[in-house]
Protein backbone atom coordinates (compact mmCIF):
# COMPACT_ATOMS: atom_id res chain seq x y z
CA UNK A 1 0.00 0.00 0.00
CA UNK A 2 2.84 2.39 0.76
CA UNK A 3 4.37 1.77 -2.66
CA UNK A 4 1.04 2.35 -4.45
CA UNK A 5 0.49 5.56 -2.51
CA UNK A 6 3.94 6.81 -3.48
CA UNK A 7 3.21 6.12 -7.16
CA UNK A 8 -0.07 7.99 -7.02
CA UNK A 9 1.61 10.99 -5.39
CA UNK A 10 4.34 11.00 -8.02
CA UNK A 11 1.75 11.10 -10.81
CA UNK A 12 -0.01 14.17 -9.46
CA UNK A 13 -0.09 17.04 -11.92
CA UNK A 14 1.50 20.36 -11.05
CA UNK A 15 0.67 23.34 -13.26
CA UNK A 16 2.57 26.64 -13.25
CA UNK A 17 1.65 29.75 -15.26
CA UNK A 18 4.79 31.78 -15.98
CA UNK A 19 3.28 34.52 -18.17
CA UNK A 20 1.50 36.80 -17.62
CA UNK A 21 2.65 37.19 -14.03
CA UNK A 22 -0.08 37.34 -11.42
CA UNK A 23 -1.23 40.93 -10.73
CA UNK A 24 1.04 42.27 -13.47
CA UNK A 25 0.31 45.50 -15.35
CA UNK A 26 0.80 45.88 -19.10
CA UNK A 27 0.43 48.68 -21.62
CA UNK A 28 -0.07 46.16 -24.44
CA UNK A 29 -3.47 44.84 -25.50
CA UNK A 30 -1.78 41.57 -26.47
CA UNK A 31 -0.59 38.92 -24.01
CA UNK A 32 1.10 35.55 -24.48
CA UNK A 33 0.05 32.81 -22.09
CA UNK A 34 2.87 30.43 -21.15
CA UNK A 35 2.63 27.57 -18.67
CA UNK A 36 4.34 24.32 -17.74
CA UNK A 37 3.16 21.03 -16.30
CA UNK A 38 4.92 18.34 -14.30
CA UNK A 39 3.38 14.90 -14.18
CA UNK A 40 1.82 12.82 -16.94
CA UNK A 41 2.70 15.17 -19.81
CA UNK A 42 2.16 12.66 -22.65
CA UNK A 43 -1.54 12.24 -21.96
CA UNK A 44 -2.26 15.73 -20.63
CA UNK A 45 -4.89 17.94 -22.22
CA UNK A 46 -5.24 21.66 -21.56
CA UNK A 47 -8.02 24.23 -21.68
CA UNK A 48 -7.74 27.98 -21.31
CA UNK A 49 -10.37 30.53 -20.32
CA UNK A 50 -10.14 34.32 -20.56
CA UNK A 51 -12.51 36.15 -18.21
CA UNK A 52 -16.07 34.87 -18.78
CA UNK A 53 -15.40 33.34 -22.19
CA UNK A 54 -15.94 29.65 -22.85
CA UNK A 55 -12.88 27.48 -22.08
CA UNK A 56 -11.13 26.25 -25.22
CA UNK A 57 -8.38 23.67 -25.87
CA UNK A 58 -4.98 25.34 -25.81
CA UNK A 59 -1.23 24.97 -25.53
CA UNK A 60 1.45 27.05 -23.88
CA UNK A 61 2.28 30.03 -26.07
CA UNK A 62 -1.35 30.91 -26.83
CA UNK A 63 -1.65 34.60 -27.78
CA UNK A 64 -4.60 36.77 -26.77
CA UNK A 65 -5.03 39.92 -28.86
CA UNK A 66 -7.30 42.94 -28.73
CA UNK A 67 -7.70 42.87 -24.96
CA UNK A 68 -9.86 45.57 -23.45
CA UNK A 69 -8.35 47.96 -20.94
CA UNK A 70 -8.93 46.88 -17.39
CA UNK A 71 -8.62 43.77 -15.22
CA UNK A 72 -8.50 40.28 -16.73
CA UNK A 73 -8.35 36.70 -15.50
CA UNK A 74 -6.81 33.70 -17.27
CA UNK A 75 -7.58 30.17 -16.11
CA UNK A 76 -5.61 27.14 -17.31
CA UNK A 77 -6.86 23.61 -16.61
CA UNK A 78 -4.89 20.41 -17.21
CA UNK A 79 -5.99 16.79 -17.03
CA UNK A 80 -4.51 13.34 -17.51
CA UNK A 81 -5.77 9.86 -16.53
CA UNK A 82 -8.51 11.27 -14.33
CA UNK A 83 -6.20 13.68 -12.53
CA UNK A 84 -6.95 17.37 -13.01
CA UNK A 85 -5.42 20.62 -11.85
CA UNK A 86 -6.13 24.29 -12.44
CA UNK A 87 -4.31 27.59 -12.02
CA UNK A 88 -5.34 31.18 -12.65
CA UNK A 89 -3.71 34.60 -12.88
CA UNK A 90 -5.03 38.14 -12.82
CA UNK A 91 -3.47 40.93 -14.85
CA UNK A 92 -4.31 44.47 -15.86
CA UNK A 93 -4.08 46.31 -19.20
CA UNK A 94 -3.69 50.08 -18.81
CA UNK A 95 -4.34 52.77 -21.39
CA UNK A 96 -1.38 55.15 -21.57
CA UNK A 97 -3.04 57.01 -24.45
CA UNK A 98 -5.20 58.70 -21.81
CA UNK A 99 -2.47 60.47 -19.81
CA UNK A 100 -2.38 61.51 -16.21
CA UNK A 101 -2.86 65.28 -16.13
CA UNK A 102 -2.60 68.16 -13.68
CA UNK A 103 -5.72 70.27 -14.24
CA UNK A 104 -5.19 72.91 -11.55
CA UNK A 105 -3.27 75.17 -11.58
CA UNK A 106 -2.46 75.86 -15.22
CA UNK A 107 1.21 75.98 -16.11
CA UNK A 108 2.56 79.45 -15.40
CA UNK A 109 -0.55 80.55 -13.51
CA UNK A 110 -0.52 82.86 -10.49
CA UNK A 111 -2.95 81.72 -7.80
CA UNK A 112 -4.07 83.08 -4.46
CA UNK A 113 -3.34 80.83 -1.49
CA UNK A 114 -6.50 79.83 0.41
CA UNK A 115 -7.94 76.79 2.24
CA UNK A 116 -9.93 75.86 -0.87
CA UNK A 117 -6.97 75.97 -3.21
CA UNK A 118 -4.86 72.95 -4.12
CA UNK A 119 -3.23 71.00 -6.92
CA UNK A 120 -5.84 68.87 -8.70
CA UNK A 121 -4.78 65.86 -10.75
CA UNK A 122 -6.81 63.72 -13.13
CA UNK A 123 -5.93 60.00 -13.06
CA UNK A 124 -7.25 57.89 -15.98
CA UNK A 125 -9.49 55.08 -14.74
CA UNK A 126 -7.34 52.38 -16.36
CA UNK A 127 -4.56 53.41 -13.94
CA UNK A 128 -6.83 53.97 -10.93
CA UNK A 129 -8.19 50.43 -11.01
CA UNK A 130 -4.91 48.67 -11.82
CA UNK A 131 -3.53 46.55 -8.99
CA UNK A 132 -0.22 47.85 -7.71
CA UNK A 133 -0.23 51.19 -9.55
CA UNK A 134 0.72 54.16 -7.37
CA UNK A 135 1.40 57.89 -7.80
CA UNK A 136 4.52 59.81 -6.84
CA UNK A 137 4.57 63.56 -6.20
CA UNK A 138 7.55 65.87 -6.29
CA UNK A 139 7.23 69.36 -4.86
CA UNK A 140 9.88 71.87 -5.92
CA UNK A 141 13.34 70.38 -5.24
CA UNK A 142 12.18 67.86 -2.61
CA UNK A 143 12.52 64.10 -3.32
CA UNK A 144 9.56 62.38 -4.95
CA UNK A 145 7.25 60.58 -2.50
CA UNK A 146 3.90 58.82 -2.46
CA UNK A 147 1.15 61.37 -3.03
CA UNK A 148 -1.07 62.33 -0.12
CA UNK A 149 -4.49 63.18 -1.57
CA UNK A 150 -8.25 63.02 -1.35
CA UNK A 151 -10.66 61.98 -4.13
CA UNK A 152 -12.85 64.90 -5.17
CA UNK A 153 -14.77 63.66 -8.21
CA UNK A 154 -14.80 61.83 -11.53
CA UNK A 155 -16.03 62.00 -15.11
CA UNK A 156 -16.17 59.46 -17.94
CA UNK A 157 -12.38 59.08 -18.24
CA UNK A 158 -10.77 60.44 -15.08
CA UNK A 159 -10.84 60.25 -11.31
CA UNK A 160 -9.81 63.61 -9.81
CA UNK A 161 -7.70 63.99 -6.69
CA UNK A 162 -6.62 66.99 -4.64
CA UNK A 163 -3.07 66.83 -3.33
CA UNK A 164 -2.31 67.65 0.29
CA UNK A 165 0.71 69.96 0.56
CA UNK A 166 1.53 73.25 2.26
CA UNK A 167 2.82 75.83 -0.19
CA UNK A 168 4.43 79.08 0.86
CA UNK A 169 4.00 82.20 -1.25
CA UNK A 170 6.30 82.40 -4.26
CA UNK A 171 7.20 80.18 -7.23
CA UNK A 172 6.62 76.42 -7.15
CA UNK A 173 6.79 73.33 -9.31
CA UNK A 174 4.85 70.08 -8.96
CA UNK A 175 5.41 66.80 -10.81
CA UNK A 176 3.05 63.82 -10.54
CA UNK A 177 3.75 60.40 -12.05
CA UNK A 178 2.00 57.01 -12.12
CA UNK A 179 4.09 53.89 -11.52
CA UNK A 180 3.93 50.12 -11.23
CA UNK A 181 7.04 48.64 -9.64
CA UNK A 182 9.86 50.41 -11.55
CA UNK A 183 7.81 51.25 -14.65
CA UNK A 184 6.48 54.79 -15.11
CA UNK A 185 3.31 54.93 -17.18
CA UNK A 186 2.44 58.61 -17.27
CA UNK A 187 3.42 61.96 -15.76
CA UNK A 188 2.67 65.67 -15.82
CA UNK A 189 4.21 68.76 -14.24
CA UNK A 190 3.41 72.44 -13.75
CA UNK A 191 5.15 75.59 -12.59
CA UNK A 192 3.06 78.25 -10.86
CA UNK A 193 3.28 81.22 -8.49
CA UNK A 194 1.36 81.67 -5.23
CA UNK A 195 0.31 85.16 -4.24
CA UNK A 196 -0.82 85.28 -0.59
CA UNK A 197 -2.51 88.69 -0.87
Amino acid sequence: MLAASAVLTACKLSLVISSPANHSVSTSTQVTLTFSLTGNMEKATFSCQLDDQTPVPCESGKVYEGLEYGRHRLVVSAGADGDRTQQDVYFHVVNTQVPLKIVQPLDGQTVQDSPSWGVIVGIPFSLVSATGVYTLCQYDAAPAERCDYTIIGADASYQYIRLFHDFASGPHSVSVSAWHDTTQFSSDSVRFFIDDL
